[in-house]
């Protein structure tokens, strides 16, 4: 079995000078009983994971679910244990990655 997810990063209270997106939104395809890191990589002069979270987040249809706030993984994607947000940080340029690991 396939599952299709079309992943978004985005981020919030950013003036727009001051962030350039590196990453594009992706459908991410992957086989049951795998595991998936969706990496969204951008440029920020000012960057504070506190003043400017970053949320991925999960759509579906017309539906929006936030997988997270920040580093912290909200329900019910953190009653799986199956995901982990990870910061890579060499100012200016940025990157956090979404990571779901297979059960």
């Amino acid at each position: 079995m396939r599952c299709f997810v079309d992943v978004v990063c985005r981020m919030l209270r950013t003036a727009a000078q001051e962030l350039r997106m590196l990453s594009q939104s992706h459908v991410v395809v992957v086989d049951a009983g795998n595991s998936v890191e969706t990496p969204c990589e951008f440029h920020c002069a000012k960057f504070s994971m506190f003043e400017n979270p970053v949320i991925w987040k999960k759509i579906q249809a017309e539906e929006e679910t936030s997988i997270n706030i920040m580093g912290n993984i909200l329900e019910p994607f953190l009653a799986t244990q199956r995901f982990e947000v990870v910061l890579l940080s060499e100012h200016p340029r940025y990157q956090m990655s979404l990571r779901i690991t297979s059960i």
